[in-house]
C-alpha cells in the first residue's frame, strides 16, 4: 500500500518546487519539514521514489525509454545515469537479472537513506512503513 506522500511524489512529477505548490506551503517549508520528519531532502527522497517506480516499470514490456520519460526524465542516458548510480546497474542489466534477484531488489527498495561508498554516495534503502508518514 503506497503512502500520501508517495502520491504526491508522482503527482508532482518528482519536482519539490511542485510538491509545495501541491501542498501549500514555501520550498523552505517543505525542505526543513520534510528533513525533519524523514531525515531527507525532498529532492532526494523523490529520487529514491521515481527509481523505485523505474523497478516495478521495467518489470514490465515498456521499453527503457519510454520509462524514463513517463518519469518526467528529459533524456534518457540521464535516467540510466541516475538507476546506475542508485543501483549498481543499468536498467538492461537489471532486466537481465534473474526475477527472483528483481523481486529481492524490489522488496528492499523503498524510502531512501545514503551511505557512503567508494564512489560518493551511495543510495540504499529502507522499509516503507518505516519513512512513509502523512503528507503534509
Amino acid at each position: 500500500m503506497r503512502c500520501e506522500r508517495e502520491i504526491l511524489g508522482e503527482e508532482s512529477n518528482y519536482s519539490p518546487v511542485k510538491m509545495a505548490e501541491l501542498c501549500r506551503v514555501s520550498l523552505r517549508h517543505l525542505e526543513r519539514s520534510f528533513k525533519r520528519d524523514t531525515g531527507f531532502t525532498p529532492r532526494v527522497w523523490l529520487r529514491g521514489q521515481r527509481l523505485k517506480t523505474a523497478l516495478v516499470r521495467l518489470q514490465a514490456a515498456a521499453s527503457i525509454k519510454e520509462i524514463a520519460y513517463t518519469l518526467h526524465y528529459r533524456q534518457v542516458s540521464h535516467f540510466c545515469r541516475d538507476f546506475k548510480s542508485h543501483f549498481g546497474m543499468t536498467p538492461s542489466d537489471y532486466r537481465r537479472l534473474p526475477k527472483s534477484a528483481q523481486d529481492r531488489l524490489l522488496a528492499g527498495d523503498n524510502p531512501i537513506h545514503t551511505e557512503p561508498s567508494a564512489r560518493g554516495i551511495a543510495f540504499r534503502i529502507r522499509s516503507a512503513r518505516e519513512d512513509c508518514i502523512a503528507a503534509f
